[in-house]
């Protein structure tokens, strides 16, 4: 049996990074931290709550998951709203050593073509975002993306030109379960755009990268022009 959980010093702030497990014991425990002094507490989910959300989705967007882990993720938004805590959704986090740069380096293929519809966060925005819900003491829900939404074949294009690489192979969505299993490809069943600008309306808010093509720019610059390694 593990040790007994044993809270932080009075007062702190909680930023859940836990992948989703149960909502009882993940209400169990925020209902300890915050018994015993914690300040704020902030989810940090995905878009995958969104399902395919029609149009452009933002935080007020109804919730539509169509996947194990996006049920999974709205159950535990929930414990932290009804206990005073907010949320923020995230699409895909990338920087240095987790980006397209990597997978193009691991046999990467276009899906369908890359037509589907698609967001990032870089990593160092997603940690601004999160501190300035924690400054401003927000509850509800929230969604932190950059500002330029695209297409995958754009951004793995920007990519393979930074680089001085040809395009990728492309194989259809049916090609690609069968190489890679249906959890892989259920990322590729979901072509959303977002739009945070509620977000980025509380004060201190800026992105570092306001667009993807800004991020992977720094990140090729920060590698050097070298091609990266096959390993």
């Amino acid at each position: 049996m593990g040790e007994p959980l044993a809270a932080p010093k009075a007062p702190f702030d909680i930023v859940w990074l836990v992948p989703p497990t149960d909502p009882t014991a993940v209400r169990s425990t925020l209902e300890f931290l915050l018994a015993r002094g914690a300040r704020r507490a902030v989810y940090v989910s995905s878009t995958s709550v969104y399902g395919n959300a029609p149009g452009v989705a933002d935080a007020t967007t109804l919730r539509r998951p169509t996947t194990d882990r996006g049920r999974a993720r709205c159950a535990e938004e929930d414990v932290f709203v009804g206990l005073g805590g907010c949320v923020v959704r995230l699409p895909g986090i990338y920087g240095p050593g987790r980006s397209i740069f990597d997978r193009l380096t691991r046999d990467y293929r276009l899906v369908d073509g890359g037509k589907k519809w698609s967001a990032r966060v870089h990593r160092d925005d997603v940690a601004m975002g999160i501190d300035i819900l924690l400054r401003h003491g927000t509850g509800g829900a929230w969604l932190l993306c950059d500002d330029e939404p695209f297409q995958v074949r754009d951004l793995v294009a920007y990519a393979c030109g930074l680089r001085g690489v040809p395009m990728p192979p492309s194989e259809s969505l049916e090609q690609f379960t069968a190489r890679r299993g249906e959890f892989a490809a259920s990322f590729w069943r979901h072509a959303n755009r977002y739009d945070a600008s509620a977000i980025a309306s509380l004060p201190g808010f800026a992105l570092k990268y306001p667009s993807w093509r800004d991020g992977l720019a720094a990140i090729h610059r920060d590698a050097g022009s070298a091609p990266p390694s096959e390993e």
